[in-house]
């Protein structure tokens, strides 16, 4: 993968500084690293991908050299006459995006979706070239403002990945809990798992080890309707839980969402 393919607005005279130049290939060099964990991360884009490259392989050698004429175009103008040529490119484009969506969508292969290990690798392995990535754009912006603009924003996931089964979903209604018998403040879960991180006990680190105590502790319990009231417990201290009288069974806690119950949002930024 090329400079100019994950970062098509940069044109060669944004490497003539030799120290901005480096930068701007250590750039690209990670930027191709976090395209390709995240085109393992996303397995529907994965697929169409796949189309995509096969289609261009067929034509590559023809791919290229109009490739590069537009790059040698583009390079050559500036300002309101490079806006205009871009734009009726563009133009162009879009005439036939129907018929290439209509080409992807009958030939989309099929990529088996990654574990929830793999996955969660996937995750750790993007997180340091992710930071570097921000490291050297905010370092290029120092230099050069102009070219920094260019850069895209590479930003950390928000969310985790994995099956997202019943302890992912979020407890419906708002709750009074007790934590060994003293009553909390709070309706949340989160709220209990503080207070049993303050009370030391050990053996639950999150917000889906709680969910994963009440679905075994409760047999037929169902986060997404749970009983008026429950209890359950963390190695020998008992969280009993009685619904507000006022709250809605339909209503789900947001923060009762844990960082380590749910799938991959779809609105999570990439490349």
């Amino acid at each position: 993968m090329t400079i100019t393919q994950v970062n098509p607005t940069l044109t060669d005279a944004d490497f003539e500084d030799p120290l901005v130049g480096d930068l701007l290939r250590r750039f690209q060099k990670l930027t191709a690293e976090i395209a390709e964990i995240d085109s393992e991360l996303n397995v529907d884009a994965a697929g169409r991908a796949k189309v995509l490259d096969a289609a261009t392989n067929g034509v590559q050698e023809e791919a290229d050299r109009i490739t590069e004429q537009l790059k040698t175009i583009f390079d050559s103008h500036v300002g309101a006459d490079l806006v205009g040529l871009v734009h009726s490119v563009n133009k162009l484009l879009k005439t036939h995006s129907d018929t290439v969506k209509a080409y992807v969508d009958e030939n989309v292969v099929k990529v088996d979706k990654p574990s929830d290990a793999r996955l969660a690798e996937l995750v750790e392995n993007r997180k340091k070239p992710v930071a570097m990535v921000q490291q050297i754009r905010a370092l290029v912006e120092n230099m050069d403002e102009e070219i920094a603009a260019k850069l895209p924003k590479v930003e950390q996931r928000r969310g985790a990945v994995g099956s997202r089964g019943q302890t992912g979903e979020r407890l419906s209604g708002s709750y009074n809990f007790t934590v060994g018998g003293t009553e909390i403040k709070g309706t949340t879960l989160s709220a209990v798992l503080q207070a049993l991180k303050s009370a030391k006990v050990e053996g639950v680190n999150s917000v889906v080890d709680l969910k994963t105590a009440m679905v075994e502790q409760n047999e037929g319990f169902e986060i997404k309707n749970p009983p008026a009231s429950f209890s359950f417990k963390v190695k020998d201290v008992e969280v009993v839980a009685t619904r507000q009288a006022d709250s809605d069974p339909e209503d789900a806690d947001d923060n009762d969402v844990d960082d380590n119950s749910s799938i991959l949002s779809e609105d999570d930024d990439e490349i």
